[in-house]
């Protein structure tokens, strides 16, 4: 796609362009919608991007226009609404994904912890490392497990097993 080769060669007025060519074709798309609000966010324009994510909810059905929302609200430092976000997506939407349950929660630990919930945040940090160590043991190689689980035992206070993992 030219819109995202523009955003990749950080030839930002180029692919807002292309953008919104696309959104004239289809209106609304809320991949096209966050690819073009992950543009004003890489500019800084956060009020641009707040506009074009203001429809993006728990129950929109793209995870991409999810996660650029979620980026947004912890750009713009509105951790409890992240919060809210997070755990609407996690208890309201049916048909999460895999890969939603697995990162969804550990978004919740960030919001937490960066809203000052420190209780919180170790809270669903504990609620997530037994699954979390039994993901990263069945694929010790994926550095995504890895990384989360090393952060996890950060939040948890773990120094030891979280410098391992890392």
């Amino acid at each position: 796609m030219a819109a995202q080769t523009y955003a990749n060669l950080r030839q930002f007025p180029a692919a807002l362009k292309t953008y919104d060519r696309l959104l004239d074709i289809v209106p609304n798309d809320p991949e096209t919608v966050a690819s073009e609000a992950k543009i004003y966010q890489a500019e800084g324009n956060l009020e641009q991007a707040g506009k074009l994510l203001a429809g993006v909810n728990a129950q929109t059905p793209s995870f991409i226009a999810f996660l650029t929302k979620m980026n947004q609200l912890f750009l713009e430092r509105q951790f409890d609404e992240a919060i809210q976000l997070i755990h609407g997506r996690l208890t309201e939407y049916p048909d999460l994904s895999d890969i939603e349950r697995f990162f969804n929660p550990f978004f919740l630990v960030q919001a937490k912890e960066n809203a000052g919930d420190i209780a919180g945040a170790r809270a669903t940090a504990q609620q997530m490392l037994g699954p979390l160590e039994t993901l990263s043991q069945k694929d010790p190689d994926n550095p995504n497990f890895a990384e989360v689980l090393s952060l996890i035992y950060a939040v948890l206070s773990q120094k030891d097993a979280a410098n391992k993992r890392s």
